[in-house]
């Protein structure tokens, strides 16, 4: 029995397209949190003859209240999905990456929030791995 392992990895990549946008807060810039925000993540995958995989998953963030509590309304998303194939330490893929603002929910939290960022990225890269 193993009671404690080492892993390693060493990823190279290249970013073929990207784009972020950031909209202007006015007053409410104070009120926004970025920090200290909880986060669900929901992630799958499938693998075809052990070697080539595809999958993808959500991460939504919700609100930290004033008093410390958390509200649980969503206020935005990242998306994720990849590709890519696997032959022993190396892997080859591509993923893609997109941030949204949870924009139904701004209603519900008094109007006082507003979307401030958006945007996509994308990354071809080579991964070697003991895992």
């Amino acid at each position: 029995m193993t009671w404690l392992a080492f892993f390693f990895a060493l990823e190279l990549g290249w970013l073929p397209s990207g784009e972020f946008a950031m909209y202007e807060l006015g007053p409410v810039a104070d009120i926004f949190p970025v920090a200290y925000t909880a986060y669900t993540d929901l992630e799958a995958e499938l693998e075809l003859f052990g070697h080539v995989f595809a999958g993808g998953g959500v991460r939504t963030s919700v609100w930290k209240l004033d008093d410390g509590g958390y509200a649980f309304w969503p206020f935005a998303a990242v998306y994720r999905f990849y590709v890519g194939a696997r032959a022993g330490p190396l892997e080859v893929g591509f993923r893609h990456y997109c941030m949204h603002p949870v924009v139904p929910y701004f209603g519900l939290a008094g109007g006082l929030y507003e979307a401030v960022w958006e945007g996509a990225y994308e990354e071809l890269y080579v991964r070697v791995s003991n895992r």
